[in-house]
Order: structure tokens, then C-alpha cells, then sequence
């Protein structure tokens, strides 16, 4: 829920194939893994989060491989629990 998804900015400039295969935005396009579209992805943001832009771009990633998704963007709120605990429930209903 309201994730950045992109390690790479804590690694200043490193860079291998740990690092490609725990950074989604790198693995995923790349990936081939018929389990993904098995998955129940919901990828939970908020207006006001700062990671509401990482959300989209992994959304995008996942709409190009066909794999199914739900974006989720709460119409209030910013990256803190209250946002969180109130998606969090209707998530777990869907699984």
C-alpha cells in the first residue's frame, strides 16, 4: 500500500542482479512467470501520497505485461496508517 517500489534511489549508484530481481520496475517487464496473472494485485495510493506516481508507473508495467491489477487511489488522505487502515480491510475482503 502506497509503495515506491523502486529500491534503486537507496543504493547510491550500485547496481547488480540483486539488485534487478528486488527492484520491480527493473524484473517486471522482463519477467516471465505465468503465476502473475494468477495474482490478486491491488495496488493501494492516495491522493496526496507521495508514492501515488510509483503506483502509476507499476500499474502501467503490469497493464503492458496483461496482468490483471486493481489501482486504488483513495481521494484523500497521504502515505500515513489512517489511509492504510482503512483500504486495508476492504483488500483482505478481496482475497
Amino acid at each position: 500500500m502506497g509503495a515506491a517500489f523502486n529500491i534503486r534511489s537507496f543504493l547510491g549508484g550500485y547496481y547488480d542482479d540483486n539488485v534487478y530481481f528486488n527492484n520491480p520496475p527493473d524484473f517486471l517487464p522482463n519477467a516471465q512467470n505465468s503465476e502473475f496473472h494468477h495474482m490478486n494485485i491491488i495496488l493501494g495510493t492516495s491522493e496526496y501520497d507521495f508514492c501515488k506516481d510509483d503506483n502509476y508507473q507499476m500499474s502501467g508495467i503490469l497493464n503492458r505485461k496483461g496482468i490483471r491489477h486493481q489501482l486504488d487511489v483513495s481521494p484523500w488522505g497521504n502515505h500515513d496508517w489512517p489511509v492504510w487502515k482503512e483500504q486495508f480491510p476492504r483488500y483482505l475482503s478481496k482475497i
